[in-house]
């Protein structure tokens, strides 16, 4: 226990005690979660990173983001005939973008960190996870939160673009990344996939954060979940909307299959509208793609079933989000709340053993990576 003090210890206790899990959306790699971004990001990116233009770009000096380049692209589908250098940097930006979102610099293993992630009150810090805003109430809240992802979306996108136009060598920037065991670096990444990165994992959350509409083939919006007031004891269903639930961030269930699918459908127009928008060829080609995949359809309500949409309401009643205290002791008091200590207790156990297991790996067997 010497290697990890109190004040460590404490945070940790009382977060992995908390029932539910960060409410991360779909998930990004890590021993405790499937790389459901990453995996999205595989599916669409192939033809679009095959197809970018990238004369005269050079891939940054420097061994870090190398050394990373293997563990961040062990999920893609790789031929090492169609990638050089240069592409290979541009697509470990992408990936670095899609999971700060998530991680904000912080490991994935940082349960705290999570937390005070998920639980930004601001309205830019839901809608960074597709979900509603503390004020986003009623049927208005559902049109006021589908309206805020989009321009974060599009914000993000403008900055991304804002980068492309800067001369070549000023595109390459330097973010915080945390990787278990290393600790957190400076890595170089390419700001345009970058942030085109941290757009993607945006749209992808509106797939996991929402309900949609099958009658619209899942391409518009009827209802958005909440998280920041889930978590309180002041939850009001008919006022907040419905609760996070982490059943619907399973992307690889197979009840979710059809969600993965679509976000993956939309990550992939997100890309080329990219490349259109930057090329000058369609100006507008990324609000063409919200257009498509991220507008609020009204009239839904918990009245009509969301206009009908019983599995995706069925799925998100399966496993919500509840307020912090309930999650710990239950409904009933110290009954049920005795029921998820010991599975606590075992995740605890587990985390520091997986800790101690690689710091003797890495000290004994792996080079650490160098910062410069």
């Amino acid at each position: 226990m010497s290697r990890f003090g109190s004040r460590e210890l404490f945070p940790l206790v009382l977060i992995v005690a908390l029932a539910g899990g960060p409410a991360g959306a779909y998930t990004v790699d890590s021993g405790f979660s499937d790389p459901c971004h990453e995996k999205m990001i595989g599916a669409a990116y192939r033809d679009f990173i095959l197809d970018l233009p990238m004369s005269g770009m050079q891939a940054p000096p420097g061994e870090t983001w190398r050394e990373l380049s293997d563990y961040l692209l062990e999920h893609m589908p790789l031929n090492p005939d169609e990638v050089d250098e240069v592409k290979r940097f541009i697509l470990v930006s992408l990936i670095i973008g899609v999971r700060a979102p998530d991680t904000d610099g912080h490991s994935i293993m940082n349960l705290q960190n999570l937390r005070r992630l998920h639980s930004d009150p601001s309205a830019e810090g839901q809608y960074a996870h597709s979900l509603r805003a503390p004020g986003d109430d009623y049927a208005e809240g559902d049109a006021a939160a589908v309206a805020g992802t989009r321009e974060l979306i599009l914000a993000l996108m403008a900055e991304a673009q804002r980068y492309k136009a800067l001369p070549s060598r000023e595109q390459t920037i330097k973010v915080k990344v945390y990787f278990d065991f290393y600790g957190r670096i400076d890595v170089d990444v390419w700001a345009p996939l970058y942030f085109a990165g941290k757009a993607a994992h945006v749209l992808q959350d509106t797939f996991s954060h929402t309900i949609r509409s099958d009658e619209d083939d899942l391409r518009k919006i009827v209802h958005v979940l909440n998280y920041i007031d889930a978590i309180t004891e002041d939850f009001d269903e008919d006022r907040d909307g419905l609760a996070h639930s982490d059943s619907m961030d399973r992307c690889l269930s197979e009840d979710a299959a059809d969600l993965f699918d679509s976000a993956v459908e939309a990550t992939t127009d997100l890309f080329f509208a990219m490349r259109e928008q930057f090329s000058g060829r369609d100006p507008q080609a990324v609000l063409h793609v919200l257009d498509t995949w991220v507008t609020y359809k009204a009239g839904c309500t918990k009245d009509n079933e969301f206009c009908g949409n019983t599995r995706w309401l069925a799925l998100v009643r399966k496993e919500q989000t509840k307020p912090y205290v309930k999650a710990i002791f239950g409904c009933g008091g110290a009954g049920p709340g005795r029921g998820r200590i010991f599975p606590a207790l075992l995740l605890i156990l587990v985390y520091f053993s997986v800790r101690y297991r690689k710091a003797v790996k890495v000290r004994g067997e792996v080079a650490p990576l160098r910062t410069g």
